[in-house]
């Protein structure tokens, strides 16, 4: 199932892939502010943007993007039947933190899934259970945190003072599901009110977030974020 020893630890910072292994040299900081092909985003450009430079490189910075995102592109590289492009470098600077990835041409899955038959469909289906299947059996460090430990990268366990409460690594579903609690909370407070989410969460969510392991998943799966390939189907051309 792997090609290659997956990483057990995060690794150093900068890092960046050799050279060998790059389709080209990596883009410059301003080649990235300044590139217009931008790809759409629930996020302010101030707090982070993901650009296609020159082609070749698919470049996510700012502020608000995690390392956890690269970490798990360096992880996941090491189980081929799990698609994903290959982190080539990840640095902060200034403030920012600059993921660069692969570029893999390719139509979102949303802009395709109307024009899809039921077989073809069926096909996507069936590889993304695979690549889940196999992602779920990656083994677990024990917490739910981060790849390689830490928090737990979601803004729903988000502290701006660093709640250790809030922010994990959790060790215990118990512990996630006061931190939710807790979260909703303080978020209410800040508007001088108190939420019927932050109920919601007290209430059922000990009675049934109890008793798992921690797996690795995706937290944001939804047809937006897939890509098929141009020349996979001949019915993918949405004109």
């Amino acid at each position: 199932m792997s090609t290659k020893s997956a990483p057990k630890v995060a690794p150093t910072r900068p890092w960046f892939r050799d050279g060998n292994e790059l389709p080209a040299p990596l883009p410059t900081r301003v080649q990235i502010e300044t590139a217009t092909t931008e790809y759409p985003s629930i996020y302010n450009a101030s707090s982070r943007r993901t650009v296609l430079v020159n082609q070749k490189f698919v470049v996510k910075y700012g502020p608000a993007v995690f390392e956890n995102e690269g970490h798990a592109l360096l992880l996941v590289e090491s189980y081929p039947h799990i698609p994903a492009p290959r982190l080539y470098a990840m640095y902060w600077e200034e403030g920012k933190l600059f993921i660069i990835m692969e570029f893999i041409a390719g139509l979102r899955l949303s802009d395709v899934w109307q024009h899809l038959s039921e077989e073809e469909k069926s096909t996507i289906v069936d590889q993304l259970r695979l690549a889940f299947e196999i992602l779920r059996s990656i083994p677990s460090p024990g917490i739910f945190g981060g790849i390689f430990g830490g928090p737990l990268p979601h803004r729903y366990f988000f502290s701006l003072d660093n709640e250790h409460e809030v922010t994990g690594p959790f060790s215990a579903e118990e512990d996630l599901c006061r931190a939710l609690v807790l979260r909703s909370a303080r978020n209410w407070e800040s508007w001088d009110r108190r939420g019927w989410m932050t109920d919601f969460f007290a209430r059922p969510l000990p009675l049934t977030l109890r008793g798992h392991d921690s797996v690795l998943t995706h937290s944001d799966f939804q047809r937006k974020n897939i890509l098929i390939r141009e020349d996979y189907f001949p019915s993918t051309n949405p004109g």
